[in-house]
């Protein structure tokens, strides 16, 4: 399956108006990718229909397109117009903010110069293990061609276009750790500030009994609790910020931008960690002031 990148213009150059077109094998394109959902019907229209296009169900709500509607599609790259009729409606797969129309179609309205030329093709493999030896081979069986092939998995092609923009994780590395450098200095001036002003609760609370670990862990415990909450709060917000960016069909991040649980551990990590090493020193110092001093303490 071999499907290419049309570009072109939809009613206008703007932002809202902007989706992934592209001309592709319409027998083809959804035994490729299972998971995505068509209803037989609508699968028939596609593929019997030489003008048809088939768009995802997040393309539906964002243009409000029906099916039966016409469309045309003004060139850029490629110096045609394509006059398209939405025949299929299809959910599911890494995107479904894109439309597919047939490669024929666009091939019988290209000059001969420009026919047969391919971007990309997409090889279905019958298991994960199998891509790197798929991979291989399709690159040494094209090695000594005038037009070499790049074979990689679908994660990598994704990652390639962020890489186009520069070392992406080394810049947000850097910015995540200024930041949490940061939350370090103002989480440990507030609890310094904060142990100083309870002095002399501490100081009740050992005349009570309370020993000095035990005061020493709540103080702790409670300054880990609340980065906890703010951690959690900030995944919450995190990963709603990574659905409106999938939604948002950006071109270098067709396949979305998902959020781990591995990301949300390290997040939470990092909180414990704030929450702990904020609290620690003011708490040490504070558990260790003796009761009489502490019950004299104004803060």
């Amino acid at each position: 399956m071999s499907p290419s990148w049309f570009g072109g213009i939809y009613i206008d150059n703007r932002p809202e108006h902007f989706f992934a077109r592209f001309a592709t094998d319409p027998e083809k394109i959804f035994l490729v990718y299972p998971e995505v959902k068509i209803s037989p019907e609508q699968l028939k229209a596609f593929q019997s229909d030489r003008t048809a296009a088939a768009v995802g169900t997040t393309l539906v709500e964002k243009q409000n397109f029906k099916l039966g509607q016409r469309i045309t599609l003004k060139g850029d790259y490629y110096q045609v117009n394509l006059e398209l009729t939405i025949r299929a409606i299809f959910k599911g797969g890494t995107n479904d903010a894109t439309m597919y129309f047939h490669r024929k179609y666009l091939e019988e309205s290209l000059p001969e110069a420009s026919k047969g030329t391919v971007g990309t093709f997409s090889i279905m493999a019958d298991s994960a293990n199998s891509v790197p030896r798929i991979a291989k081979e399709v690159d040494d069986t094209f090695h000594n061609s005038d037009r070499q092939t790049k074979t990689e998995s679908e994660r990598a092609f994704q990652l390639g276009f962020i890489s186009m923009l520069g070392n992406v994780k080394l810049f947000l590395l850097s910015i995540c750790g200024a930041v949490a450098f940061t939350i370090l200095l103002v989480s440990a001036n507030t609890m310094a500030m904060s142990v100083r002003e309870r002095i002399k609760e501490i100081g009740v609370l050992k005349t009570l009994g309370f020993t000095t670990g035990q005061v020493l862990s709540m103080i702790i415990a409670e300054s880990v609790l609340i980065a906890m909450v703010g951690g959690l709060v900030g995944c919450a917000l995190a990963y709603a910020l990574c659905q409106g960016v999938s939604r948002a069909n950006l071109p270098f991040l067709q396949f979305g931008l998902p959020m781990p649980p591995v990301v949300v551990t390290i997040s939470l990590t990092v909180a414990f960690a704030i929450g702990f090493l904020s609290s620690v020193f003011p708490a040490f110092n504070a558990s260790r002031v003796p009761i009489t001093e502490a019950l004299r303490h104004v803060g």
